[in-house]
């Protein structure tokens, strides 16, 4: 995923009823114009935030659908979703009070392995 600050200069509808969008960046390192330039003539999704970063809400849902486009989860998607199952099934937790038990749960992991680092 390719994430670039930039000004939307120019939008018009084509004959075909699609729309083009004029976006200027900022300059960019060769590596991202790389990338950016693997994308030409290629479907791409755009997502746009106004302002200088996404909020926590945009940023989840970016998490959300990049698992969908990947068909894979990562580690720690699997990791919170097993936790929800077992509050939910083994503990009767509900929706509300699952973000708690998620904290809990993921500092008891943190300090078990916090415990095994040799200590200075």
């Amino acid at each position: 995923m390719l994430t670039l600050p930039g000004i939307i200069q120019s939008l018009s509808t084509l004959a075909d009823g699609a729309t083009r969008i004029k976006v200027d960046f900022n300059e960019m390192s060769s590596d991202k114009f790389a990338e950016l330039h693997k994308s030409l003539r290629t479907p791409i999704f755009i997502t746009l935030s106004e302002g200088s970063s996404f909020s926590k809400e945009e940023f989840d849902f970016l998490d959300s659908i990049s698992d969908e486009l990947s068909g894979e989860k990562s580690q720690s998607k699997r990791l919170r979703n097993v936790l929800y199952l077992n509050h939910k099934e083994l503990n009767k937790g509900t929706e509300d009070d699952f973000e708690e038990f998620y904290k809990e749960e993921t500092e008891k992991i943190i300090n078990h392995y916090k415990k095994k680092l040799p200590k200075d």
